[in-house]
């Protein structure tokens, strides 16, 4: 009894945690669409950035989307935004030939060869904000939250 008990109790408390998560970065709306040879981002290791809007259904997330085709052939979409910042106008530079994407203004440097934009240094202990990709047989990729 002792044991189911415990057991329940540490379920409990594992699964209660999962939605407390909480980003640096605020909730704002992203909406962007582009057919992927119109933007050049169609093999690994092609990255592609929107800042302000270019069109009027455009919403670039916080300060700016980086939309990435990982080494894993996957599309990644995040906010330019460093966690670390958290301010709109400090966003990080676009990524280096091995996918990694530094801030210029704390010097974090953020893995996304494999879309995680995980923080590589320990400056900052939270990874670079995430929006969802959805591509259509078309060859348009939209990012959305």
């Amino acid at each position: 009894m002792k044991i189911k008990t415990t057991f329940l109790l540490i379920l409990f408390v594992m699964l209660s945690a999962c939605g407390n998560y909480r980003s640096s970065i605020p909730d704002v709306p992203v909406y962007v669409q582009r057919h992927l040879a119109s933007i050049n981002c169609l093999f690994p290791g092609n990255v592609w950035s929107i800042t302000s809007p270019r069109l009027a259904s455009d919403a670039c997330g916080y300060a700016g989307i980086l939309l990435v085709c990982a080494f894993d052939g996957q599309y990644y979409a995040f906010d330019m935004a460093c966690p670390h910042e958290a301010q709109p106008s400090k966003r990080i530079d676009l990524p280096d030939e091995s996918l990694n994407a530094t801030c210029p203004h704390c010097g974090e440097v953020y893995n996304l060869s494999f879309g995680l934009g995980t923080p590589s240094l320990g400056i900052c202990d939270e990874p670079l904000r995430r929006y969802r990709c959805t591509l259509s047989p078309d060859g348009n990729i939209t990012v959305h939250r």
